[in-house]
């Protein structure tokens, strides 16, 4: 936030997010972590790319999976593997990451 010259009330406010709430996230205080709703919106209010936090990536694919029981067992079969070719099979189902850039976490 610092480095955009932004408050955190004002990114709160931004974000549509109480002020006190994104505080204790961005502390990790009483456990809290972001949702992939709020790293969306913190994003969005900094004029980031809505995907820009993993925690917003992470959310979306957990949900397709949780949707998609086809893709839960298929990806299970693919990451439950312990040889070498696991790495190499993953590779050509997806050969590049899709936001390599985007190795942030919430400010």
């Amino acid at each position: 936030m610092s480095e955009r010259g932004i408050s955190l009330r004002t990114l709160a406010t931004a974000a549509h997010v109480d002020p006190g709430h994104l505080s204790r996230v961005l502390r990790s205080k009483r456990y809290k972590t972001p949702s992939g709703d709020l790293a969306r919106r913190v994003a969005v209010a900094l004029d980031l790319p809505e995907d820009f936090f993993p925690e917003y990536r992470e959310a979306l694919v957990i949900g397709r999976i949780r949707d998609n029981p086809d893709l839960r067992d298929r990806l299970y079969v693919c990451l439950s593997r312990s040889d070498e070719n696991t790495a190499a099979l993953f590779e050509q189902m997806h050969p590049r990451p899709i936001r390599s850039q985007h190795e942030a976490t919430l400010p």
